[in-house]
């Protein structure tokens, strides 16, 4: 056997090590690139969290404001009080 003369069985060990390795390698590179990710998230939450009510417009916290219902009885009120209201404007628009 020579120098670089090698059995079967070497070269399937080496080649596992080998795609051993790669493997290594490549989950080296995903956990980085998770802890860029997660850094990343981090940063974009705090700013959310810290221009929350001018980047959700027209919402608390994030959330959507709850309607508000004006009752009948109230809408009747409101409209019988403008009425008179304009009722006003017209008599002293008679008298001028």
């Amino acid at each position: 056997m020579g120098l670089f003369a090698s059995s079967a069985g070497e070269n399937q060990a080496l080649s596992r090590k080998v795609r051993l390795a790669a493997l290594q390698k490549e989950a080296r590179k995903l956990t980085k690139a998770k802890a860029d990710l997660e850094r990343q998230l981090n940063a974009i939450s705090a700013a959310v969290k810290a221009f929350g009510s001018t980047l959700a417009a027209g919402s608390t916290n994030g959330r959507k404001k709850k309607k508000r219902y004006v009752s009948a009885a109230t809408k009747a009120r409101i409209a019988k009080a403008q009425r008179a209201r304009w009722a006003k404007v017209r008599t002293a628009k008679k008298a001028a």
